[in-house]
């Protein structure tokens, strides 16, 4: 039986991090971004993984006139569960420029924190990762991503 548990436990994956495509919306106001999230802190954790993140998009807000610009984000994600079905939480600080028109340069405009909080799939025996939530300011919230 130990020598199974051995075999099992050597076909896992190296935990390389994970690349992933996210989006979110609130009718207004839209982002689409490319991110990258570490390997796992909380390795010796079953059930629990603690990942650094970084993250860069754009934005759309569709208010008076149709403003366009990009984005950038740093946070932490927290995921709980031992199957491929886990909760998640992430808390991000997102810095918001906009884009620069006709040569003019690209101007800083605020940083917000960005809460997420949903249910995530990762598999432990493919790449594939999938969560769908909702968050601040983009209320539902979407992404796909890959295990590298």
């Amino acid at each position: 039986m130990s020598s199974f548990h051995s075999i099992a436990q050597s076909e896992q994956r190296p935990d390389k991090g994970n690349v992933n495509f996210s989006t979110g919306t609130v009718l207004l106001y839209s982002t689409v971004s490319i991110g990258y999230e570490s390997p796992d802190l909380l390795k010796k954790s079953v059930k629990h993984s603690l990942r650094p993140l970084v993250k860069f998009g754009v934005w759309n807000a569709r208010v008076a006139t149709n403003n366009v610009g990009s984005q950038c984000s740093i946070g932490l994600s927290y995921v709980i569960g031992s199957t491929s079905h886990h909760f998640e939480h992430s808390s991000e600080f997102v810095s918001h420029f906009d884009k620069g028109l006709k040569g003019q340069p690209i101007v800083y405009i605020a940083s917000l924190y960005r809460p997420f909080v949903g249910y995530r799939y990762d598999s432990q025996n493919n790449t594939f990762i999938f969560k769908i939530g909702v968050g601040w300011k983009e209320v539902l919230q979407m992404g796909i991503g890959c295990k590298l």
